[in-house]
This record gives C-alpha cells, structure tokens and sequence, in this order.
C-alpha cells in the first residue's frame, strides 16, 4: 500500500492500521541496531505484555 492510500484513509475514516516499512520508517533498523549495541534499555522492558505462566 503506498503512503498516499494510507492517507486517504485515514482522511475518509479517520484510522489505518498498518505495519513499518522502510519508506514508512527507514531510520527504525538503524535505531534499533544502535540500541541492541549499546544495551540501553532493559531487555525485559518489551515483554511487558506477555502473559508469563
């Protein structure tokens, strides 16, 4: 789906759901990697979610 559909959209109905892309979003792999690298946040800070048995 190109950006401008997404737009138009949102435009018509106010919400789209959609996933990152690297047009959408090209810096995230970076971001994330330098992250990873550098171990500045807690690993367990993603997990928040998960239902733990």
């Amino acid at each position: 789906m190109e950006l401008d559909e997404v737009m138009n959209i949102v435009k018509n109905i106010g919400i789209n759901l959609i996933g990152q892309t690297g047009e959408l979003a090209p810096a995230d792999k970076k971001i994330y990697a330098l992250r990873d690298s550098i171990a500045c946040v807690r690993k367990h800070a993603f997990n928040r979610f998960k239902h733990y048995e």
